[in-house]
């Protein structure tokens, strides 16, 4: 039986969904899912920044039975936790708490040597000692998982600001543009921006104007007192 070749233009598939579809060979091809899925997560995995963790380790913890606690916060499932004081370094790095006694593992995006090279940075969320921090991975490559012993250097913040050096929420009016005056006096600093409905981290572009301003673009539109962003800075 023949097949007709289909014809141009734009289709109408009434919510239906266009499945077993084999992954793209060409720019013009239509990805699967799983492809797109295995392209994304590739991408983000081998960023420098990694996805915040929850808590982060004050002393040596046993990766294999977990405690209930560290720093003070009672842990749940699924939770990132940085270990950065092991006795044995080469055990440091960014793991998932699965319940108390449970074997910690290594989180997907800091568990490959592509994934976790010199420069690798992350930001505490809670914790007794650890709160609001950020921490950078000092250990010079090559490094080999679970051989190279690592080393976690807290970032320098500037005094008189506090665990977080500075935080907003805007934009003072919906736009593409938003741009903050932090007054750091330095263009050494460390953005983030969060969605304040949602929590979630937001991709923008984020360029540091000056020593006091940084400027945040979006590709699409920041509705007005949407977004959350706080800023580190080096000391100088």
């Amino acid at each position: 039986m023949a097949v007709k070749k289909m014809l141009a233009g734009d289709y109408d598939f009434g919510a239906g969904k266009l499945q077993n579809v084999a992954d793209a060979t060409t720019d013009t091809g239509v990805p699967s899912w799983g492809q797109v899925k295995t392209l994304v997560n590739s991408a983000v995995s081998n960023l420098d920044y990694k996805g915040s963790v929850r808590v982060a380790s004050t002393a040596n913890v046993s990766v294999s039975s977990a405690p209930a606690t560290i720093d003070g916060v009672t842990l749940a499932a699924n939770d990132r936790v940085l270990l950065k004081n092991q006795t044995a370094a080469a055990e440091n790095g960014i793991y998932v708490f699965a319940s108390t006694g449970a074997a910690l593992t290594r989180a997907a995006d800091a568990d490959a040597a592509a994934e976790v090279t010199p420069g690798l940075w992350v930001t505490v969320e809670e914790g007794t000692a650890n709160a609001d921090t950020a921490w950078w991975l000092t250990t010079d490559g090559p490094i080999t998982i679970g051989t190279t012993a690592l080393t976690f250097t807290a970032f320098p913040l500037v005094t008189g600001g506090g665990a977080s050096d500075f935080e907003a929420v805007g934009p003072s009016s919906a736009g593409t543009t938003w741009t903050v005056t932090h007054n750091l006096g330095t263009k050494a600093i460390l953005a983030q921006v969060w969605d304040v409905a949602t929590d979630e981290e937001v991709d923008v572009r984020k360029v540091a104007t000056n020593n006091n301003t940084l400027t945040i673009t979006s590709g699409v539109s920041l509705s007005q007192n949407g977004y959350r962003v706080v800023i580190f800075a080096r000391t100088p």
